[in-house]
């Protein structure tokens, strides 16, 4: 099973760089780097651990990112077509083991298009996407936290197909800071992805849910929004945590996990 993986950051080069190699030591080489424009400078000439780097719109707003998330996905798809997943991830989350690809293989053959965390249900409130997408009336919409999405070929080839991403990109150009016309919402991209992969034909799967104050789900899955994950939260069984925003204890911990295992490697 081949994942191709874009990491998106707008700053902190260094936690970006971990989460990166954290990636690249569990799960795949196939990783690019999405850089909102307005970080660009604090990554144009900085090597993170060699992967290619994709200056990305000028947004740097909090949320609703969906241009860049747009412009991620198109370059991914197309730099490595015959990938299997594409897991768009944040910068502040990690991958603390290769667990969670056992999800993948099922998802594989159950016809889920797309797998992320705290999966909700909502009336459909934005018809300027009916008119981009030109399939259709959409019934109702579902969301998923962004930071941490797996999408599955099959979902990434029909949007393709339906030149979607182009499509999106060139409709909202006039829109700053993550305006979407009658976005009722938090962030548009959480919603759009998985709204479409249903509307499309596939199916969704919501792998985890933070509940305060406890998690719903696979335990594999220790991802919300906020506070910080802290240590006591993270089993034997996790295999991604966000957010991790600082070079706190857990990101250290983990730094040295992956060298062991390099070290390992290199020995053999």
């Amino acid at each position: 099973m081949e994942i191709a993986t874009i990491v998106s950051t707008h700053a902190n080069p260094q936690i970006t760089e971990d989460t990166v190699d954290s990636v690249k030591t569990w799960i795949t080489d196939k990783v690019m780097l999405l850089v909102d424009q307005a970080g660009w400078s604090q990554f144009q000439d900085r090597n993170i651990c060699n992967v290619d780097k994709i200056e990305g719109f000028y947004h740097n707003y909090y949320k609703g990112c969906y241009r860049n998330y747009a412009l991620g996905l198109k370059t991914l798809f197309e730099t490595y077509p015959n990938a299997d997943w594409y897991w768009w991830l944040e910068y502040d989350a990690l991958v603390i083991s290769d667990a969670f690809k056992a999800d993948l293989e099922k998802a594989n053959k159950q016809g889920i298009w797309m797998m992320a965390c705290d999966l909700r249900k909502y009336k459909f409130a934005f018809p300027l996407l009916e008119e981009i997408l030109g399939c259709g009336k959409i019934q109702t919409s579902r969301y998923l936290l962004g930071c941490c999405q797996f999408h599955h070929h099959n979902f990434l080839a029909k949007l393709t197909e339906l030149d979607f991403f182009n499509k999106l990109i060139d409709a909202t150009e006039e829109y700053r800071e993550g305006i979407f016309p009658d976005y009722p919402r938090h962030a548009f991209e959480e919603e759009l992805w998985p709204t479409l992969a249903l509307h499309l034909g596939g199916r969704l799967k919501g792998l985890s849910c933070w509940i305060n104050p406890r998690w719903v789900g696979s335990p594999l899955y220790k991802v919300r929004y906020q506070p910080e994950i802290r240590p006591y939260e993270i089993l034997p069984s996790t295999s991604i945590i966000h957010p991790v925003k600082n070079p706190n204890p857990i990101r250290l911990y983990y730094r040295k996990q992956r060298d062991k295992i390099r070290k390992f490697k290199n020995n053999e």
